[in-house]
């Protein structure tokens, strides 16, 4: 059974993927670049974590992990092994 904390850390990844998700969503509608996985990591941990207070309560490891979950689930859809990365 998981504690508090560790259930806690993955709402907040999860908070961290979707919302990288919608970024990298949106930049492709306006006919931009897609964020490599360095410019979405720092985008997480200096944008998201000052615009929500509460990705504060994460360490960068996580926020990490979520930037590099994203990035695969791009890479395999690019590779037609699997759908388009969803929330």
């Amino acid at each position: 059974m998981m504690n508090k904390k560790s259930c806690l850390q993955k709402l907040l990844v999860a908070v961290v993927y979707n919302q990288l998700l919608a970024l990298q969503k949106q930049r492709y509608k306006d006919g931009e670049s897609h964020l490599s996985k360095l410019k979405s990591n720092e985008f997480a941990t200096r944008t998201l974590k000052k615009d929500y207070d509460f990705l504060k309560e994460i360490d960068k490891f996580a926020v990490s992990n979520a930037v590099f979950h994203l990035a695969d689930a791009y890479d395999r859809f690019f590779k037609k092994q699997n759908h388009f990365p969803k929330f």
